[in-house]
């Protein structure tokens, strides 16, 4: 799974990345996260941040599926434009979904874990996700550095 999302990420370039694409990407893992949180808190009685993880960990599974039938889809029919759209969304979706889950783990609370302030763990998870993103960005910047130094 990892692998499969990876090799589909290196594809994305930013040109890729236009306002629709995250629509694409979020609206509907958005709307099967809420369904599935609905139904746990409503039919499984649990707590809305439980109802919430579930729902980040049931969706968003299809990738590993998706993306290589979209690369067979490619080949077959040359210059179609759906498997480049699915090889943009699907990590991005994936991405967001995973974001979105260590957020939510933060905010749910073990039977034995002292009490934390909702403010507090807010700003760790920003501040997690803003180095992770400088550190991709430099990691993807030496990369670049790297290769086209290579001979």
């Amino acid at each position: 799974f990892f692998l499969v999302l990876v090799t589909a990420g290196l594809e994305i370039t930013l040109k890729d990345l236009q306002p629709y694409i995250f629509v694409m990407a979020w609206l509907p893992v958005c709307m099967e996260l809420l369904a599935i949180a609905a139904y746990g808190v409503l039919v499984l009685e649990y707590t809305p941040i439980e109802g919430l993880v579930l729902g980040t960990v049931l969706c968003c599974l299809g990738d590993g599926l998706v993306i290589p039938k979209m690369k067979e889809f490619g080949e077959r029919f040359k210059g179609h434009p759906m498997p480049r759209l699915v090889f943009t969304w699907a990590p991005l979706e994936a991405s967001f979904v995973l974001t979105i889950f260590g957020v939510l783990m933060g905010f749910s609370s073990p039977a034995n874990q002292q009490k934390v302030s909702p403010t507090l763990l807010v700003l760790a998870n920003v501040l997690r996700i803003l180095a992770t993103l400088a550190i991709g960005a430099l990691l993807g910047a030496a990369s670049g550095w790297l290769i086209s130094r290579r001979s």
